[in-house]
């Protein structure tokens, strides 16, 4: 159940955001060096991105957990994932501040502007705030995470004056990064530079039991078809009734390359397993029709859920030239306005 954060809990959040505002962090850091804040439970560990170092999209982010790290580096490397950043951004979850413009800021805040007496003037002066969840829409941070924010950012704004003071000195290109740690005991917080623990996202790899249906899928023809795979984001908000925010609608769309034409397009709820979706469509594609020469997909659930799979059943992978896929997306959303 969703509980909303308090008018106090709201104050302290613009107060301690205001703080760091005004001492510029983005001149010290950019957004990949990460301020790792843990608390007096060892394994309770968040970490600070600090945005704006280009001059653009100023805020912070917090990841919570080594879930979030692994959310973290899937967003530092999408350069090199070639997974679309509009893909990525709803499949992460995060607490994020962003200081825009007035028309930015989502109603609910607003009023919590007004009611604290908060005075923001000017473009890129307000601060707003998004708790991302993935397939869910970018939503207002509730009870909890408000408190995480206030939290994280009170000692995050410690190692920033230290930093200022020259009394912390970190090399984020070798791998340092700086963390504000409590001690178990009696709660006393100190700073050290210190490695950033690594964590990558991992995906399920699926391989069928039933070596009956396996064998049956093996055995069927080899078709020239070469089919493209993905799941896309329709970026809207969606309100259902069981979910305490917005549903972001996720699709697992299949096309047929040759023909253009998608063949399957299915709409995800949030309990809905990515690989058991995959694995469906691909069972019975394969009994209806044969094996397809080729799979095309960039998407790590799809690859890892079809990898055994596919060998098995010696269908080609690749995960280039998506772009027939990119046009149809582009093609869904602009049809559904979103």
């Amino acid at each position: 159940m969703r509980k909303e954060a308090s008018m106090d809990q709201w104050r302290a959040l613009y107060d301690i955001t205001d703080h760091l505002k005004q001492m510029e962090p983005w001149n010290l850091f950019f957004d990949t060096d990460l301020l790792c804040i843990q608390s007096e439970e060892a394994e309770n560990i968040v970490f600070v991105s600090i945005m704006g170092r280009a001059g653009q999209c100023f805020g912070y982010t917090v990841y919570e957990g080594m879930e979030g790290l692994a959310d973290f580096d899937m967003i530092a490397t999408a350069d090199h994932s070639g997974l679309p950043m509009d893909y990525l951004m709803y499949e992460q979850s995060s607490l994020c501040c962003y200081w825009g413009d007035r028309e930015e800021v989502p109603p609910p805040q607003k009023k919590n502007i007004t009611a604290l007496g908060r005075k923001y003037r000017g473009r890129g002066q307000w601060p707003y705030f998004q708790s991302y969840k993935r397939r869910y829409a970018p939503f207002t941070p509730d009870a909890r995470e408000v408190d995480v924010m206030i939290r994280a950012i009170g000692q995050a704004i410690a190692l920033v004056e230290e930093m200022n003071r020259g009394q912390l000195k970190a090399n984020f290109d070798a791998g340092d990064a700086l963390w504000r740690i409590a001690d178990p005991v009696t709660g006393q917080w100190r700073s050290e530079i210190a490695p950033l623990p690594y964590r990558q996202k991992t995906y399920p790899m699926l391989d069928l039991a039933d070596e009956v249906l396996k064998k049956r899928l093996q055995l069927k023809p080899m078709i020239d078809v070469c089919l493209i795979m993905e799941f896309a984001y329709l970026n809207g908000a969606v309100k259902d009734d069981h979910e305490d925010r917005p549903v972001n609608p996720l699709l697992f769309i299949v096309a047929d390359e040759d023909q253009e034409m998608i063949l399957s397009m299915n709409m995800l709820s949030p309990k809905d397993k990515e690989e058991e979706i995959v694995l469906g469509f691909f069972v019975n594609y394969v009994l209806e029709y044969g094996r397809p020469d080729m799979i095309r997909a960039r998407n790590p659930w799809i690859l890892t859920a079809l990898d055994k799979l596919c060998e098995d059943c010696d269908i080609a992978v690749e995960e280039e030239n998506m772009e027939l896929m990119d046009m149809i997306i582009a093609d869904l959303r602009d049809r559904l306005g979103s």
